[in-house]
């Protein structure tokens, strides 16, 4: 196996990609300071910092991103702008905390760096996303994904795929020994399940679905214990139309070795009921003259 796989070469240049992006905002924070803010703000001192003097601040912010599996992980899109939200403000907090702990906050513009997490805040979820498909579609970072069952189940799934692009994947085509061989939704359907090791090697596949429709769960289990030491990811995806599944979580109980999917009731919570009716009446009175 060789050292840098294709997926790691494309995690390290998206690395270097999201450094690059990074630099340019602290150079856009500081021109803002430099250039923008005395113009409203007559009372700020002079400015001469360099960007050099911030630039380690992108290593903060890329060691976030790793231990969140910004690197490691496919997120759907909004699963991925949640994380970067989340890598901005913690990166944030750590850059204070450490400017504070080292006695150095006086060396450093709050503005800039206050100017800087919201640009990231603002531009990391729309710059990040579009250089992911402009990647995928030259073929980095690209992966292939089975698809185990070639019904309804599958065929959702299939669609869902298409639709996320930020996740990166291929269908290379469903395996299903219950219907006839040809293709389904343009992917071409192979038969033998048992042979579906042979797939995977001949070719390259990166993850498998198992869609539940009508599998025995011992047949699942078979597949899965046969095919997880071969592809990186594996997908369970039961069969649960109808169940809402926004503000569902899974919950696994490690003594039973069972897993639950928790439908909460995010209306319950006051202050998401003021909200929603509160957006619910805006929006109204906003339509009401076009009535």
């Amino acid at each position: 196996m060789h050292l840098f796989d294709k997926r790691t070469s494309a995690s390290i240049l998206l690395a270097v990609l999201d450094s690059a992006t990074l630099a340019f905002l602290i150079y856009l924070a500081l021109n803002l300071r430099i250039y923008f803010f005395p113009l409203f703000f007559s009372s700020l001192p002079i400015f001469a910092h360099t960007l050099k003097k911030y630039l380690w601040f992108i290593a903060i912010y890329l060691a976030v991103l790793i231990y969140e599996g910004a690197y490691s992980k496919r997120f759907t899109f909004w699963d991925e702008v949640r994380m970067l939200w989340k890598s901005t403000i913690i990166s944030t907090i750590a850059i204070l905390f450490i400017l504070f702990v080292t006695k150095q906050s006086e060396q450093y513009s709050r503005v800039v760096i206050i100017t800087w997490s919201f640009l990231s805040f603002l531009f990391m979820p729309v710059i990040r996303p579009k250089i992911k498909t402009i990647l995928y579609r030259t073929g980095i970072g690209k992966a292939k994904l089975l698809v185990i069952g070639a019904g309804e189940n599958g065929i959702r799934f299939l669609r869902a795929i298409r639709q996320e692009h930020n996740l990166g994947y291929e269908v290379a085509g469903f395996v299903d020994d219950t219907v006839n061989k040809g293709d389904r939704e343009g992917v071409r359907v192979f038969r033998f399940i048992n042979d579906i090791d042979r797939y995977i090697d001949a070719s390259d596949i990166d993850s498998v679905a198992i869609t539940a429709d009508n599998r025995a769960q011992e047949e699942t289990l078979n597949i899965v214990i046969k095919i997880h030491h071969k592809v990186k990811t594996i997908f369970y995806v039961p069969d649960i139309r109808g169940i809402p599944v926004i503000g569902s979580e899974l919950r696994h109980f490690f003594n039973e070795d069972i897993f639950a999917i928790e439908i909460k009731n995010n209306l319950e919570n006051p202050f998401n009921y003021i909200l929603k009716r509160g957006f619910d009446y805006t929006v109204s009175l906003l339509l009401l003259p076009f009535v």
